[in-house]
């Protein structure tokens, strides 16, 4: 297998390679998802979002709300209302009144590119919140028109290059509560009223007019940002452009922020082998090793890793249900986005089911055997001749690794019939002296022996 990582420093876009059969996005969070080449054949960037617009005054204009609640922190659309601020609140979080958590006493007459404007903590780069001055520019040099788009009230502002921005009536927030939403549109300047400075100016319009108005930092109002004609504004180290992933008739969208790496995934080397037992899949000649080169252990004796049941990522090691498959798990998860051998060996690779663990069981002779160099096992001979082995590898509680050499504990994707408070699935488990199935909570770490269909 080749994998191709790109660096999101240097690269702007890029196809998928022909070759590739998957596109694997590596997130910040140690997670990794995995998208077939046949469904998603082209990746992109989009910066749309934060695409200023040049409505031929001092500054370009963002096309959109500031909204933290938002993965980019962004509004997706012009006509998305954003989140409700108290102006100095650089995380737009904050609902109390205390005039310490908006700058406090000693904040600036004018906080535009400060450690105290929600738009540049937020977006990075060159934003920034705009000025009086500039909201004036804005009013002075463009026509301005109250309209509805998608059922929302705003003023669509039209520069005199034909250029337009969307400005929406959200309302604002007061002492908690959201008022005038639909009919009024609140926004923060960066300036402080200096004759009273417990408050900010802010731009205030509704269907008949706009005007300047204060009031109390502590009012939550929606944030437009602005950003120089010269600045830096596409390689925000904050605000990302985000990664789109092309399918025929649907788009993937994930913030860069999200994302340490990408992947494309090709099968030109056959180091992963599996064999023909005579069964309704082709069982695998080792062990699943997210630590190996290529994922898979060089021998049929190597013990490989110990790993949670639905845990793509194959790190964890809590008893938090939530880390494997939630507190509503699938029934089973071969060959889903939980199933980590179909996200790190391909699509043509996956968990084995219960049923076809107790196929190997039942239609298979089991010899066991010692080993002089590696683990014991059992020798799986199915009913054609051909064989694998299977090694006595283990088993994994939380952090300690124990009983090598002396069972097999290999996960299955199915959940437990057994359990109706949904803690266990099922496991092929064995000793010298026995093979069963059994089912284990999902938190253990046990082997695994992966399978493709044929």
């Amino acid at each position: 297998m080749q994998r191709f990582i790109f660096s999101f420093l240097v690269i702007l876009a890029a196809c998928i390679s022909a070759q590739a059969q998957r596109t694997l996005v590596h997130y910040q969070n140690g997670e990794m998802r995995s998208f077939p080449y046949e469904e998603y054949t082209r990746i992109s960037f989009s910066t749309t979002a934060h695409d200023p617009v040049d409505m031929g005054v001092s500054v370009l204009w963002s096309p959109v709300n500031v909204s933290v609640e938002d993965d980019d922190a962004s509004a997706q659309t012009p006509v998305d209302y954003g989140t409700y601020t108290g102006w100095g609140d650089p995380t737009g979080q904050k609902t109390s009144t205390k005039l310490s958590d908006y700058g406090g006493y000693e904040a600036p007459d004018d906080i535009t590119g400060t450690d105290l404007d929600i738009a540049t903590k937020q977006w990075g780069g060159g934003w920034r919140l705009p000025t009086k001055a500039e909201w004036q520019e804005l009013k002075d040099n463009c026509e301005w028109t109250w309209t509805t788009f998608d059922g929302i009230n705003g003023y669509n502002v039209v520069a005199k290059n034909g250029n337009s921005i969307f400005l929406p009536a959200a309302g604002m927030r007061d002492n908690g509560n959201k008022t005038y939403v639909n009919q009024y549109g609140c926004y923060w300047s960066s300036n402080l009223y200096t004759d009273m400075p417990g408050n900010a100016y802010y731009l205030a319009f509704f269907n008949m007019y706009s005007t300047f108005s204060y009031c109390g930092r502590s009012y939550g109002l929606s944030v437009r940002p602005v950003i120089a004609t010269d600045a830096e504004w596409g390689t925000s180290q904050t605000v990302a452009p985000k990664v789109v992933l092309h399918a025929e008739n649907r788009d993937v969208f994930i913030p860069r922020k999200q994302i340490t790496s990408i992947e494309f995934d090709s099968d030109e080397d056959h180091s992963r082998e599996s064999v023909d037992l005579g069964l309704s899949v082709e069982w695998a000649t080792v062990n699943f090793d997210l630590a190996a080169q290529d994922c898979a252990c060089a021998k049929p004796e190597n013990r490989g890793g110990f790993y949670g049941w639905a845990d793509p990522t194959g790190k964890k090691t809590s008893r938090d249900f939530e880390d494997y498959g939630g507190s509503k798990p699938q029934q089973n998860i071969c060959g889903s986005d939980l199933d980590i051998v179909t996200l790190y060996w391909g699509n043509d690779w996956r968990l084995p089911s219960d049923a076809e663990f107790t196929e190997l069981a039942e239609k298979c002779e089991w010899t066991y055997m010692e080993t002089t160099e590696d683990l014991p096992g059992y020798k799986v001979t199915g009913p054609n001749g051909n064989s694998i082995f299977l090694p006595c590898a283990g088993t994994r509680t939380d952090e300690e690794i124990f009983a090598v050499g002396e069972m097999g504990c290999y996960w299955t994707g199915t959940l437990s019939p057994y359990d109706t408070a949904l803690q266990y699935a099922m496991v092929m488990w064995f000793t010298p002296e026995k093979v069963a199935r059994h089912d284990a909570y999902r938190f253990s770490g046990n082997s695994i022996r992966p399978v493709r269909n044929k």
